[in-house]
């Protein structure tokens, strides 16, 4: 899977995760936090992710800033896929 197809379907995850949140892919940096990102919705959106890309985020990644930008979530995805 192409780094475009990967950050499209992270942006589609990460909008069904977070209730009425709407983030484009051209928002990478943008902190999800500001934009309503919780704890519970992280762990939605981590275990959608992961059973997206059958692998696991590890422990010290489970973190809201870990995960607070779509640019976070595809490096921390990368690094989780490829390990």
């Amino acid at each position: 899977m192409n780094n475009e197809m990967m950050i499209d379907r992270i942006v589609e995850i990460v909008n069904e995760s977070l209730d009425g949140l709407e983030i484009t892919k051209e928002q990478k940096n943008v902190d999800l936090t500001t934009l309503g990102l919780t704890s519970i919705s992280l762990i939605r959106m981590i275990v959608a992710l992961e059973d997206e890309y059958g692998c696991l985020i590890p422990d010290d990644k489970l973190f809201v800033d870990e995960m607070s930008t779509l640019s976070k979530i595809l490096n921390v995805l990368y690094t989780a896929i490829n390990s």
